[in-house]
C-alpha cells in the first residue's frame, strides 16, 4: 500500500509539472527609450490587461497562464502599436526592430503559425490591391486612356 501511495503521489506531481503557462520573450533591436509593453485583449469593448513589462535594452518577458489559445495584443505604449498575438501556454518569442515593429517575427505558438499562414497572403493581397487602386485612379484623374489600358491588363492578370 505504501508503494502504491508513492506511485500515485509521483504521478500527480508529474502531471502538475506538465501543466505550464506561457513565457513570451520580447526582443526589440535598436530600441533606445524604455518602453512598456502591455499584453491585453478586448473584452466587451474594453481592454483587459493580463501582464506588462518595461523593456530594458529592448528586452523583456511576459509570463502567466491561459486556459487555451486566445487572441491577445501586445501594445507598445510609446509607439501606439498593437500587434496581434495568439497566446497559448508555450514558450513564445517576439523579435523585431524599430523598422518593423508592427510586423515582428513571432515563434513558439502553433495557433500563431496557423494564423500567419492565412493572414500573410491576405495582407499581401491588400497591399497589392492598394497599389493597383492608386495606379487605376491616377490615369482616370489625368484622363490618360493608354495608362488605363495598361493598368486594366495588370488587374486582369491578377484576377485570373
Amino acid at each position: 500500500i505504501f508503494s502504491l501511495s508513492i506511485l500515485i503521489f509521483a504521478s500527480c506531481s508529474n502531471q502538475k509539472k506538465k501543466v505550464k503557462g506561457f513565457h513570451v520573450a520580447i526582443t526589440i533591436n535598436d530600441l533606445k527609450a524604455p518602453t512598456e509593453v502591455v499584453l491585453q485583449k478586448r473584452v466587451d469593448g474594453k481592454w483587459d490587461k493580463l501582464d506588462s513589462v518595461n523593456l530594458k535594452d529592448g528586452n523583456g518577458t511576459l509570463t502567466g497562464k491561459v486556459k487555451g489559445p486566445e487572441l491577445y495584443y501586445l501594445s507598445f505604449n510609446n509607439f501606439h502599436v498593437y500587434v496581434p498575438l495568439w497566446l497559448e501556454n508555450s514558450n513564445i518569442t517576439v523579435k523585431a526592430d524599430m523598422k518593423n515593429l508592427r510586423n515582428p517575427i513571432i515563434k513558439g505558438s502553433k495557433t500563431q503559425d496557423e494564423y500567419m499562414v492565412n493572414e500573410d497572403p491576405i495582407r499581401r493581397f491588400g497591399v497589392q490591391e492598394g497599389r493597383r487602386a492608386k495606379q487605376y485612379g491616377a490615369p482616370g484623374l489625368e484622363k490618360k486612356k493608354p495608362n488605363w489600358k495598361r493598368v486594366e491588363s495588370k488587374n486582369d492578370c491578377m484576377i485570373s
